[in-house]
This record gives structure tokens, C-alpha cells and sequence, in this order.
């Protein structure tokens, strides 16, 4: 798992830590030790899900800052906040997984590992957006029962979602920055993780970067809106066959 240093701070709580962009990291109060002389000298403290930094082995590692056997980020988007881990242990998909795993699109990074988008709508035969996360259901006339509004646990992310639902309707375009930071908020709900943390870990090359664009869409519905507007102007054409694909984990390549 990861280390986190954050600068001026001696301990954090787990409100502080959401508050500080740190919420995606921790269920629990942050296990902390404060240090003088941290990254680039500032004083500070390593905070760390203690119960979960250990080796792939098992063996519990030291909520502590000892630069010789670690690797440390440089400035992030996250004021205030240096990432790092130990040598030897970088954190992978599956020290990183949360219990609840949403399925969705799975995407390679150059490191080598595969991490699980979740998928978050899909367009229905009316092409209205339909959601895939856990959610409620609601009764049609013909008894059918189809997806309605997504659990309150899932909520946030059907809404971090909706300006790029919006802008893929509008076939507007949005800042790259706006999808990275999406990108990460999908990846979160499924890790205990951010595009910040596999920055770290230097999982993303040029090839990733470029891809960004392409994930988000797939997650937010592209497929399935692209199918139905294609079966809108193909008389005949049926959408009812392949609506739900992407709600079953799939590859984005």
C-alpha cells in the first residue's frame, strides 16, 4: 500500500484526510507518524492505511519516512501531499482492490497490470441513459423490470459522471484535464486509488495518456449511445440484442 506525506501536519483524522483529497485512500483513521525533514526537507507526517501496508508476503511494513528505501512522488495535484511506497513492494491491482469490485472495462498500463474501470450507464432502447451500478429498480407496464436510480453508496459516482454524459450527448468536447481526474474517480470506486497513485508508480506512458478519452466514454456510456444512434438512423435496426454489453467486464483496447 501507499505512503502518504502530508506537509504541515503532524497526524491526520479520517475527515481531515477526506477533506485534504485523501478520502479515496482510507476507511479508517489514517495511522500516522509526524517527521522533520521530509520530502524536499518540509516537516510533515506519513499517514498510511496501517492494516493494509504489508508485502506481498504478509509481513507488516513501518508507517515511517526513510527515503533510502523508498520511492517518493514529486508535487501532486493534491496540495500539500506526496504519494510514495517501499522498494521492492510497489502496491498492484490486487493489494489495492477494494472488497466490492464494480465491473466495467479492464485497461492496461505499461507497468504491466490491469485495472478494472467501472462501467457507470448505458444508453436503453429510447436512448435514455440507463444505469449500471448497483441500483434500484422500477416496474414497466409489462411487468419488466429495469435499472432505475443507482444505490446511495454508488450515487457519487453517477454524478461525477453526468458533465461528460452531457458533453458525449452534446458531442462537445472537455478539458484532457477533466477527463484524467475522471479517470481516476472511476478507477477509486474500485481501488483504493487515484490517477495520482499510478502516477506514482509510473504505470501510465504516452499510449495511456491517449487512451484517457476513450476510457472515460466506454465508462460513461459511448457504446451503447453510439449503437443506438446508429440504430436510429438504420431502419429496422435493433438495439435490444447488444444494449448490456458493457455492463460485463470487457477489454478497452
Amino acid at each position: 500500500m501507499f505512503l502518504y506525506f502530508v506537509e504541515g501536519h503532524e497526524s491526520i483524522s479520517l475527515e481531515q484526510a477526506r477533506s485534504l483529497g485523501l478520502g479515496h485512500a482510507f476507511d479508517e483513521t489514517p495511522k500516522c507518524r509526524a517527521v522533520r525533514g521530509g520530502p524536499d526537507g518540509k516537516n510533515g507526517c506519513i499517514a498510511a492505511a496501517d492494516q493494509r501496508l504489508k508485502t506481498a508476503e504478509g509481513k507488516p511494513l513501518s508507517v515511517r519516512y526513510a527515503p533510502d528505501e523508498q520511492a517518493w512522488s514529486g508535487e501532486t495535484p493534491i496540495s500539500g501531499v506526496r504519494v510514495g511506497y517501499y522498494h521492492g513492494h510497489p502496491p498492484t491491482p490486487d493489494s489495492l482492490a477494494r472488497a466490492e469490485q464494480l465491473p466495467g472495462y479492464v485497461v492496461p498500463t505499461c507497468d504491466g497490470q490491469e485495472w478494472r474501470f467501472p462501467s457507470v450507464r448505458q444508453v436503453d432502447e429510447e436512448g435514455q441513459p440507463q444505469c449500471l451500478l448497483p441500483s434500484t429498480y422500477r416496474q414497466l407496464p409489462s411487468r419488466k423490470l429495469v435499472p432505475d436510480k443507482p444505490l446511495e453508496r454508488c450515487r457519487w459516482l453517477w454524478d461525477a459522471t453526468e458533465e461528460a454524459w452531457q458533453a458525449l450527448v452534446a458531442d462537445a468536447d472537455l478539458p484532457e484535464e477533466h477527463f484524467v481526474e475522471l479517470a481516476g474517480k472511476l478507477l477509486s470506486a474500485n481501488y483504493y486509488a487515484t490517477d495520482v497513485e499510478l502516477a506514482t508508480l509510473g504505470a501510465f506512458g504516452q499510449t495511456f495518456w491517449g487512451e484517457v478519452n476513450n476510457i472515460v466514454s466506454l465508462c460513461v456510456g459511448a457504446e451503447s449511445f453510439f449503437r443506438w444512434k446508429e440504430a436510429q438512423e438504420t431502419p429496422g435496426k435493433s438495439l435490444s440484442a447488444e444494449t448490456g454489453s458493457s455492463a460485463s467486464d470487457s477489454s478497452a483496447a
